[in-house]
């Protein structure tokens, strides 16, 4: 079983035991970054439903995991929340609707950072402990291994200053060192501050 048939059947249980069998659309669910906030470092996204509407066929929600999750707990806790966007009507985002079925199904937290409360998390444990679930199949991405490596400032402006008036400049260390500090417009050579 691979992780995209993993949350398939996390869904199908989330539908039997939690949702109503009636209110699930279609879904298709993927591990894959979201759109947006995928790597920073705070307030992350780590789930992201698409409506149908943005589906080819019109009919199909997209849901995506973040492959930054390795915890197959909070991946279900994730694809609940992100279900839940699914179910409630177009538009409807994190506002009171969102709210007031998030903690009728036992979501905790913000509406818009929800983490599995005690009574839904223990559920979670226990289809995974009965093997109704297996353990998540997935290696998670580390966000740092994915950052690119900053180049070293090469060209460094160093400041030159005329001793006598005060005069401020600045300069590369190649010109400094060929042709050499600038005469200041007062008739004193500058001196570097190297």
């Amino acid at each position: 079983m691979n992780r995209e048939q993993w949350m398939e059947r996390a869904i199908e249980i989330l539908t039997d035991e939690i949702f109503y069998e009636d209110t699930v659309p279609k879904i298709q669910v993927s591990c894959g970054f979201p759109s947006r906030r995928a790597v920073v470092a705070k307030n992350r996204v780590i789930g992201q439903c698409w409506n149908k509407r943005a589906s080819e066929d019109g009919e199909t929600y997209t849901i995506l995991i973040s492959p930054l999750l390795k915890d197959g707990i909070e991946v279900l806790g994730v694809l609940v929340h992100e279900v839940l966007h699914a179910i409630l009507p177009f538009g409807t985002g994190h506002k009171a609707p969102f709210k007031h079925a998030m903690v009728r199904i036992g979501l905790e937290g913000k509406p818009t950072a929800t983490t599995a409360g005690a009574e839904l998390e223990e559920k979670f444990k226990h289809w995974i402990a009965t093997g109704r679930l297996a353990e998540y199949p997935h290696v998670a991405l580390n966000a740092s291994g994915m950052e690119r490596e900053r180049k070293k400032q090469t060209t460094r402006l160093i400041k030159v200053e005329c001793p006598s008036c005060g005069c401020l400049a600045r300069m590369t260390m190649k010109w400094l060192l060929d042709p050499g500090t600038p005469m200041c417009g007062c008739g004193t050579e500058m001196e570097a501050a190297v």
